[in-house]
């Protein structure tokens, strides 16, 4: 029902001739879900574990409810900003910022700093030097542009957009 909901009618398994066949094989087709906005790529992870072919590896109804497609803008933000506090000091090759980083380059797209505007990338490179391969220099940059919102120049507000619906697209 919730992969009905969000693809605007069309059923994880396929039509309705081979669906049964689709669902007893495991085979499914989340389509809608393979463009790399954000609220795609969340919304793709929690309905993987919602059909997974276990049942006790299924979320239950509360567990659903506090994953974070659910989340607010603004509590989404707040989460990356609270991890990026917790790991600034952590070193960078222990275990918690290792794992953040695996899987890292599909995050940043290889390198997130192609994926941001000139003037932002001016900006950022005013106070300290980040690196476009890493996920802990995103969250910190994201983390510092959104404490620094109102000290930074217009054009680089402009192409935030507001807080935090801008920092989230």
């Amino acid at each position: 029902v919730f992969y009905y909901v969000v693809s605007g009618g069309q059923h994880p398994f396929g039509d309705s001739l081979r669906r049964q066949a689709n669902i007893l094989s495991g085979s499914y087709q989340l389509s809608c879900l393979q463009e790399e906005a954000h609220d795609k790529l969340v919304a793709r992870e929690l309905i993987v574990a919602m059909i997974s072919p276990e049942p006790q590896c299924r979320p239950s109804a509360p567990v659903v409810l506090m994953h974070p497609f659910f989340w607010s803008q603004e509590k989404q933000l707040q989460f990356f900003q609270d991890v990026s506090d917790r790991i600034e000091k952590e070193p960078a090759e222990g275990p918690i910022v290792s794992a953040l980083e695996t899987g890292g380059r599909s995050v940043v797209r290889t390198n997130w700093r192609m994926h941001i505007s000139l003037p932002l990338q001016t900006d950022l490179r005013k106070f300290r030097t980040y690196k476009g391969g890493s996920v802990r220099d995103l969250l910190r940059a994201m983390r510092n542009k959104k404490h620094h919102y109102h000290e930074l120049p217009a054009d680089v507000r402009a192409t935030l957009g507001s807080i935090p619906d801008g920092f989230m697209r």
